[in-house]
């Protein structure tokens, strides 16, 4: 029998930083476009690097 091991579930940080890096555009303008401040974006680069 196959021995099951969990997903590995990657931070949601680490998954917008590669969406606005993908894109071009930076944390402001993605606050912009969802009308949220800037600080509620919580990305962090070095965190989201792991």
């Amino acid at each position: 029998m196959q021995k099951l091991s969990p997903a590995r579930v990657p931070a949601p940080g680490s998954i917008l930083l590669r969406e606005i890096e993908a894109r071009g555009w930076t944390q402001k303008y993605l606050a912009e476009i969802m009308g949220r401040p800037v600080q509620t974006i919580g990305v962090d680069a070095a965190s989201s690097a792991h």
